[in-house]
C-alpha cells in the first residue's frame, strides 16, 4: 500500500554549516579581533599611564605637606634615619603605611617595610621582568642648589640635598621629580648641568633613547613643584633643541 508522502514530512538533510558559511564567520571574527585587540591594549596603556600620573601627584602632595612641616624645606631624597633601618621621612605623608605591597615590573608583588616604596615604580616601567629594586622616579636637584650647602637635620634625619620654597622663582616651571630607569633616586642637575644630568646613565633622556624604556607612548612624566604632571617627549629632553625651556625647568631661578 502506498502511503501519501504528505503524511510524514521529510527530514531536513542540512545538519551542518557549509564551508562558505564557516569561512564567513571566521572572517567576521578576525575582523572584530583586529578592531578590538588594539583598542584593549590602548585602554590598558592609558589606564597604567593614569595610575602613574596619580602616583606622581601623590608624591607632589606628600612633598608639599612635608615642606610645610619643615619650614618650607623641600627634601630631595628618600631620606631615612642614621641607622638606615627607620622609616623614610615621607612615609607619614602617604595614605599607605606599615607593611605595604609593591607591584614590580613582572606583575609580582613584594612585601616592603616602608610606605614610600609602594610609590617607587611606574606601572608601565620595564626592568627586564625582575623585581623592582630601585626607584623609577628620581628627585631633581636643580641648578641653583649649592653643592657646598651643609646638610640639615629634619625630623631627626640628616638631609644633604634640599632647597627652600623661598628660593624658587616659579613653582609651576620647576621640575621636582622625573621618571628614570631603576637606579639612583636623584638626578643632580646642580652638580653636572642640565644636559649631562639628562644624558647620564640614570637620566631621563638616556632612558628614552634605549629601546623598551619609553613608557607612555613616547613621553616620560615629570612632576612639577606646584603639583601638576606633564609628559616630556624625546624632543623636549634634547638640550640642543630645547635648551631655554630645559634650563628654566631645572633651575631654581
Amino acid at each position: 500500500m502506498r502511503i501519501p508522502s504528505g503524511l510524514f514530512p521529510m527530514r531536513s538533510r542540512r545538519n551542518a554549516f557549509t564551508l562558505i558559511e564557516l569561512l564567513t564567520v571566521i572572517a567576521i571574527i578576525g575582523i572584530l579581533a583586529a578592531i578590538i585587540i588594539p583598542t584593549v591594549g590602548k585602554v590598558k596603556r592609558t589606564a597604567k599611564k593614569a595610575q602613574c600620573v596619580s602616583r606622581m601627584r601623590q608624591w607632589g602632595s606628600a612633598i608639599a605637606l612635608q615642606a610645610n612641616d619643615a619650614k618650607s624645606k623641600v627634601i630631595l631624597d628618600f631620606a631615612k634615619d642614621s641607622t638606615g633601618t627607620g622609616s623614610y621621612i615621607l612615609d607619614t605623608y602617604f595614605n599607605s603605611g606599615g607593611n605595604t605591597v609593591v607591584e614590580d615590573t613582572s606583575g609580582k608583588t613584594t612585601d616592603n617595610k616602608y610606605a614610600t616604596r609602594a610609590f617607587w615604580g611606574c606601572p608601565t616601567g620595564i626592568n627586564g621582568g625582575a623585581t623592582l629594586t630601585a626607584p623609577q622616579y628620581a628627585f631633581v636637584v636643580p641648578s641653583g642648589v649649592s653643592s657646598t650647602k651643609p646638610a640639615i637635620i629634619l625630623f631627626g634625619v640628616s638631609v644633604p640635598k634640599y632647597y627652600s620654597l623661598t628660593e624658587v622663582s616659579s613653582p609651576s616651571k620647576l621640575v621636582l621629580m622625573i621618571e628614570v630607569k631603576n637606579g639612583s633616586n636623584r638626578v643632580d642637575v646642580a652638580t653636572s648641568g642640565v644636559k649631562s644630568a639628562l644624558e647620564a646613565s640614570n637620566g631621563v633622556r638616556s632612558m628614552q633613547q634605549e629601546d623598551g624604556y619609553v613608557r607612555h607612548g613616547g613621553t616620560s612624566l615629570a612632576l612639577y613643584l606646584d603639583g601638576h604632571v606633564t609628559g616630556l617627549s624625546l624632543v623636549d629632553t634634547d638640550y640642543t633643541v630645547s635648551k631655554e625651556k630645559l634650563d628654566r625647568s631645572f633651575s631654581l631661578q
